[in-house]
């Protein structure tokens, strides 16, 4: 049994000793005083994470492996962390071989169990496939998103079928989200964990899970929420509509356009969220903060005009133009299946959706919404059309018509005039293209071109969609 002991020790040690990943900036509360701490982006591996959040200390050996005892303490600590409680309340404990307090709050909060009900065995080693189920738990007694279908997905590793019955959604949800992985394509389901791998699975728990949430108007949501917790925070949206291509249920609330926010359901689950309003909050990121100023992290993948995250549950993209230098939206999605796109079903709606997406970015600018003009928008939703089924895409249609001839041709009477067109599938996409030109978003901001019309078009074979948005100022205004 102890040859069996040492070759687990040096076994885990060596696949720890290649899964060291990079920690970002985030804000995090400190179990003493619950005030936030900052992870700088200059703390790049998981064990100084795991110290800076408080999980390990300098007396952790993290080679050694990791008994129930100390996995409890881990455990609180990580809850501290994770969720910025300061204490813990404790019964007497149930067992006669241990009275930790750690023990018995993991214990009675169905976290870690005990042997029967009087036995906790505390120096017994915590296998890697127990301390899945053991992380899952946690989870769930603090309230995250479980997805169900999440478990169901088989990994990869060659033996997962030798992962016990028990412990074996645990594994494969843990690894559908990338806190656990294996070493050379295998998990080791029954070495011992040591304290580095602990730490791993902390650290990405945290990270990818305690962090998905995004306080929007401050309320916290995430993706992958149920339908009813996303009416119970929002309420009724203002109008729905469905994308049957996709399957998804657009939810939007439009009624105070600087807290605007929209919604995509499937199967009962939130898969798409998207807000520019003056009001929202992810790892620590504001809208309105100054993007010189911002610390982004190591783990954030940055551009020009956004910086794009992954967590557990999907993707979260926080972007800017260039012009302000400010942060100015969130778009958060599942994958590409579970979001809205526009099609010839959708173009009417969708359409409306981008109008209150642009008068919402106009709102902030403390600009008054467009007036939609029925002229303008029959012009622009010709050119749309034309693009369509033409197959090319410019201002120019195929008559070779500027758009201030087909405005004339349309009797528009105007003294000042643009356009923006778009090829993109997405109205957040649409959104920012327009915002990340600077020509398109003086007219997306303009104070005087005022009356608008916009017209979306797909192709035949509903590969490609055409925006166009015409902006004219009136002679008569």
């Amino acid at each position: 049994m102890k040859a069996k002991n040492k070759f687990a020790v040096l076994l885990v040690a060596g696949i720890t000793a290649l899964s060291s990943v990079p920690a970002y900036a985030a804000e995090v509360y400190g179990a003493a005083r619950g005030k936030p701490i900052i992870l700088q982006s200059d703390i790049t591996d998981t064990i100084a994470s795991a110290e800076k959040l408080g999980i390990l200390n300098e007396n952790n050996d993290i080679t050694s492996i990791v008994t129930k005892k100390e996995f409890s303490r881990l455990m609180v600590r990580f809850y501290r962390a994770a969720t910025g409680a300061t204490g813990i309340t404790l019964s007497n404990s149930p067992f006669v071989d241990c009275d930790a307090n750690e023990v018995i709050f993991c214990a009675e909060n169905g976290i870690i169990n005990g042997l029967s009900n009087v036995t906790f065995a505390p120096e017994n080693y915590v296998t890697r496939e127990e301390a899945c189920t053991y992380l899952v738990n946690a989870i769930k007694f603090m309230g995250l998103n479980i997805i169900d279908d999440y478990m169901n997905v088989k990994p990869s590793f060659v033996d997962f079928d030798s992962v016990s019955e028990e412990h074996k959604n645990d594994v494969a949800y843990l690894s559908a989200i990338n806190v656990v992985s294996g070493y050379d394509g295998y998990f080791y389901p029954n070495s011992y964990i040591t304290y580095e791998q602990a730490a791993f699975m902390f650290v990405e728990a945290y990270y990818q899970l305690m962090l998905s949430k995004i306080e929007i108007n401050n309320v916290k949501i995430t993706i992958g929420d149920s339908e009813e917790k996303a009416l119970s925070l929002f309420g009724e949206p203002a109008y729905k509509f469905e994308d049957s291509t996709s399957g998804v249920t657009v939810w939007v609330y439009n009624k105070n356009l600087s807290r605007f926010l929209y919604l995509g359901i499937k199967n009962g689950r939130v898969t798409e969220l998207f807000s520019n309003s003056s009001s929202f909050v992810y790892r620590g990121i504001s809208s309105g903060s100054v993007v010189k100023e911002v610390d982004f992290g190591a783990r954030g993948e940055l551009s020009s005009t956004s910086v794009s995250y992954s967590d557990g549950y999907g993707n979260v993209r926080i972007g800017w133009s260039p012009g302000s230098g400010k942060i100015t939206y969130i778009y958060a999605y599942e994958n590409n299946n579970t979001v809205n796109k526009i099609s010839k079903a959708t173009a009417a709606n969708d359409t409306k959706l981008l109008y209150d997406i642009i008068n919402a970015e106009r709102t902030k600018a403390g600009l008054n919404a467009f007036t939609v003009n029925t002229d303008i928008e029959q012009n622009a939703r010709t050119h749309a059309t034309n693009m369509a089924y033409w197959g090319y895409f410019g201002y120019e249609d195929s008559d070779k018509l500027t758009p201030f001839e087909r405005l004339d041709n349309k009797k528009v009477s105007y003294t000042m005039a643009s356009e923006n067109i778009s090829k993109e599938d997405n109205v957040v996409k649409v959104y920012c293209e327009w915002m990340n030109n600077s020509g398109s978003r003086a007219n997306l901001l303009t104070a005087e071109m005022v009356d608008v019309g916009m017209g979306m078009a797909a192709s035949s074979n509903g590969k490609n969609v055409y925006t166009t948005l015409d902006y004219v100022k009136l002679k008569n205004k």
